[in-house]
């Protein structure tokens, strides 16, 4: 969370284009080749924001589902799921779309997922996910896909959710 703030107050330095151009892929570069080279750009989109509404509703939501998950589990299976999620939930917005994202969208879908899918199908997980909760999340998915949010990292979110289901089906064996 401290990290992403820095570099939300990074990107509105008169040096915020070049830190945000170190954190994400190059455009016409090979990204293959970046990501050989340049391993952090799989992982730092992460740290990017837009908009103080972005970091706000991202750091609530990490802090909500984050605390519920590494108060449960251990630790390293906190950090674990996040650096899966984001990978997976970057691979992806970056294949079906481009380059040019960021934030922790994918990592608020992947917890949810793990905790939606942890108190659906293992009731004795402990977790319990609101209706409302699960509405609005599913919901703005949906409306991200259907163009009604503006530029949304769709494919993110949709990664990090996938991802998140994945972990929970996967603990739970």
């Amino acid at each position: 969370m401290v990290v992403t703030v820095l570099v939300f107050v990074l990107q509105r330095s008169p040096w915020g284009s070049h830190a945000s151009m170190l954190l994400i892929a190059s455009p016409g570069a090979p990204i293959v080749t970046q990501w050989a080279y340049q391993p952090w750009r799989l992982l730092t989109p992460m740290f990017l924001h837009f908009s103080l509404l972005h970091i706000a509703f991202n750091l609530y939501w990490l802090y909500y589902l984050g605390s519920l998950i590494e108060v449960k589990e251990s630790r390293w299976f906190f950090i674990l799921l996040i650096i899966g999620s984001d990978l997976f939930s970057n691979i992806l917005q970056l294949l079906f779309v481009s380059p040019f994202f960021g934030g922790l969208s994918g990592i608020i879908y992947a917890l949810f997922g793990y905790l939606w899918v942890s108190s659906r199908f293992y009731p004795w997980s402990g977790y319990y996910v609101r209706a409302d909760i699960a509405f609005w999340m599913l919901g703005w998915l949906v409306l991200g896909f259907v163009g009604v949010l503006g530029p949304v990292a769709n494919f993110g979110h949709l990664g990090g959710l996938l991802a998140g289901m994945l972990a929970a089906k996967l603990k739970r064996r």
